[in-house]
């Protein structure tokens, strides 16, 4: 792993590697790893580390019960990591600026803490067909499945916080994640999550660990998941947050806003009359929908956690296909007449005429790729279109009392 180079194949015959020693990594608050690689693939030729046999997973270890150190860190750029078993270390799996990693058919357990952590600016991860479960065995607060993200007191300086297009699919999260099976963290954009099983038996059900998933980022794609209740310790199915941004701490805009949850199965259990699909669990998040969604048995959405702020349809803004949904432009939005100035413009694009806060601006260029997403608060409802090249583009408004789309141009 120390020389490893682009299009390199590490192949790890059956059995288990426990190294006698830990690398020594001086940089912020990172424990000492077994394994270790900051060597770089490229996009034609990763570097691709796996198990000699998917059917015979080699194991990657720390010393047994002993938890003093990440079993494996990465932070380097298009790696491949699959057909491995991972455990018995204070976190299984993190990246740091590690960009466009995929970990496939991967088992995490036995672990202090984290079982993946996605962080310090790590985006374009994909993990897929991974097992994960016996976390927090140590630390049951922080025990979550996927932790992708940092919290806001680690962003001055730690950490990136913008770990952005992180994809979880046909996983199993469970039994004994002591924590959530996944917490999207604040500036966290664009995560999808789909085609997963979660089981919450072993949660420990505290104030702060009592749901399957907490979002805190933003444009969350929740969906064709299982989620099974077979532990009195679940309160929610997602629980929603906006966070602020404390004394001191870097200001946060992407949190709490734009998350989809549906055509997801909550096996609810007996308590299921109680439990929402979706929560309001802090500050106030917006343009929350879920729709297509089934609850067994079968019970009505709990009338509280501010629930009449969750559009019960598909968002205009969806990337996900929305087929055999309903929109929500039709029945949530009404005729507003605003004005765009100047159009064409070169640096600042002004709105007038909406009277309401909260109202995300998203621009597309006419092939539909997302170049911009703001939040325009009523005190200043304008876009910075400086970074554009000349041009014409997609200017899409999405609110309370607006939904539309409109052509501008950047001179």
């Amino acid at each position: 792993m120390d020389n490893a180079k682009p299009g390199d194949e590490i192949i790890i015959a059956k059995g288990t590697y426990t190294p006698k020693g830990k690398y020594s990594i001086k940089r912020h608050i990172t424990l000492a790893p077994r394994f270790y690689s900051k060597k770089n693939g490229t996009k034609k030729n990763p570097i691709i580390i796996r198990g000699e046999k998917a059917s015979a997973r080699p194991i990657l270890q720390g010393p047994s019960k002993k938890y003093d150190g990440y079993v494996f860190l990465l932070e380097g750029n298009y790696w491949i990591i699959k057909d491995l078993v991972l455990r018995s270390g204070s976190k299984g799996l993190v990246l740091d600026n590690a960009n466009n990693v995929t970990i496939n058919n991967v088992e995490i357990h036995d672990i202090a803490s984290e079982g993946i952590h996605v962080r310090d600016g790590s985006s374009n991860t994909t993990i897929t067909k991974c097992s994960l479960h016996h976390l927090g065995v140590k630390n049951p607060g922080n025990g979550e499945g996927v932790y992708i993200g940092s919290d806001a007191k680690e962003h001055n300086g730690n950490f990136n916080p913008f770990c952005n297009n992180t994809v979880i699919k046909n996983c199993k999260f469970g039994p004994n994640i002591s924590a959530e099976a996944i917490d999207v963290k604040e500036e966290v954009d664009g995560a999808r999550i789909f085609k997963n099983t979660f089981t919450a038996k072993g949660i420990v059900g505290d104030s702060r660990n009592d749901s399957f998933i907490d979002v805190k980022g933003i444009n969350t794609y929740i969906y064709n998941n299982t989620f099974t209740v077979d532990n009195a310790g679940v309160n929610a199915g997602v629980d929603v947050i906006q966070k602020k941004s404390k004394k001191n701490q870097k200001p946060i805009k992407k949190t709490g806003y734009r998350v989809a949850v549906f055509k997801n199965t909550f096996n609810l259990g007996k308590n299921g009359s109680k439990i929402p699909i979706i929560r309001f669990k802090g500050g106030k998040p917006f343009d929350i929908h879920m729709w297509n969604n089934t609850r067994k048995p079968n019970s009505k959405e709990p009338v509280l956690f501010f629930s009449d702020k969750i559009t019960k349809s598909c968002p205009s803004w969806s990337t996900v296909s929305c087929k055999g949904a309903k929109s929500s432009t039709a029945t949530n939005t009404k005729s507003v007449t605003y004005t765009l100035s100047p159009n064409p413009a070169s640096e600042l694009l002004k709105i007038s005429g909406i009277s309401s806060t909260n109202i995300i601006a998203t621009i597309y260029d006419i092939h539909g790729k997302l170049l911009l997403n703001n939040v325009l608060r009523r005190e200043n409802m304008s876009i910075n279109v400086s970074t554009l090249l000349s041009g014409t583009y997609i200017l899409t408004l999405s609110g309370s009392e607006i939904n539309e789309s409109r052509l501008i141009s950047i001179k």
